[in-house]
C-alpha cells in the first residue's frame, strides 16, 4: 500500500510540474505575442485602419464576439499571424540532446550536443518569405503575391515554428490565438489610435 502511495505522489508531482510549464509558457508567450500586436497597430496605421474596418463589419459589440463571427474575420488571423513571424513570442524551445552522430545541411552535431531551433531565424528566411522583415498580415492569405515563397513555391509547413512541429505541437496553439483575437477585438472596439 506504501509503495503504490508513493507511486501516486510521484506521478501527482509530475502532473504538478508539466501544468506549471503549460501556465508558464502559456502567460509568456501570449503576452509577448499581444504586445508586439499592439506595437504593430501602432507602428503601422495603414494596418490598424484595415484591421478596424474588417472587424467592425462583423462584430459591432461585444455582445457580437462569438466564435463563429471571429472565425468570418480573416483578416485578424493573417494580422495575428503576421505579428508572431514578425517578433517570435518563443523563441526558443526546450534543446534536444542529439542521440548520434548526425549531419544536418553540410553541419556534423556530435552525439551528446544539445541543439536548439532558431524559430526567429525561421520566421525571417528569404528562402520562405517574401521580404521578411516587412510587416504585411496578407502573406497569409492564399490569394496574395506574398503568400507564396520568393521562387513561387508554397511555403514549407516548418517556415514558422512558434507553435512547434509534430506530435510534440504546442497544444494550446488554438487557445492561444483565440484569446489573441479576443483581446485584439477589444481593443479595436474600446480604444483609438
Amino acid at each position: 500500500m506504501s509503495q503504490m502511495l508513493k507511486s501516486t505522489n510521484q506521478n501527482f508531482e509530475y502532473i504538478l510540474k508539466d501544468l506549471h510549464i503549460f501556465l508558464i509558457a502559456s502567460f509568456d508567450t501570449i503576452s509577448h505575442a499581444l504586445t508586439i500586436s499592439i506595437y504593430a497597430l501602432d507602428k503601422f496605421k495603414e494596418v490598424w485602419e484595415k484591421l478596424k474596418s474588417e472587424v467592425l463589419k462583423v462584430i459591432k459589440s461585444q455582445d457580437d464576439i462569438t466564435r463563429e463571427n471571429i472565425d468570418e474575420i480573416s483578416y485578424l488571423t493573417y494580422f495575428f499571424n503576421e505579428a508572431i513571424r514578425f517578433d517570435e513570442p518563443a523563441p526558443r524551445i526546450f534543446p534536444v540532446e542529439a542521440k548520434a552522430n548526425v549531419e544536418i545541411n553540410g553541419v556534423n552535431i556530435l552525439k551528446g550536443t544539445w541543439v536548439n531551433l532558431n524559430f526567429p531565424g525561421l520566421a525571417k528566411n528569404k528562402n520562405e518569405w517574401q521580404s521578411p522583415d516587412k510587416f504585411i498580415p496578407e502573406r497569409w492569405d492564399p490569394t496574395s503575391p506574398y503568400f507564396k515563397t520568393p521562387s513561387g513555391k508554397n511555403r514549407s509547413f516548418n517556415s514558422l515554428g512558434t507553435f512547434g512541429f509534430g506530435i510534440r505541437r504546442c497544444p494550446g496553439e488554438f487557445l492561444a490565438k483565440l484569446e489573441a483575437k479576443i483581446f485584439l477585438i477589444f481593443i479595436i472596439l474600446n480604444y483609438w489610435w
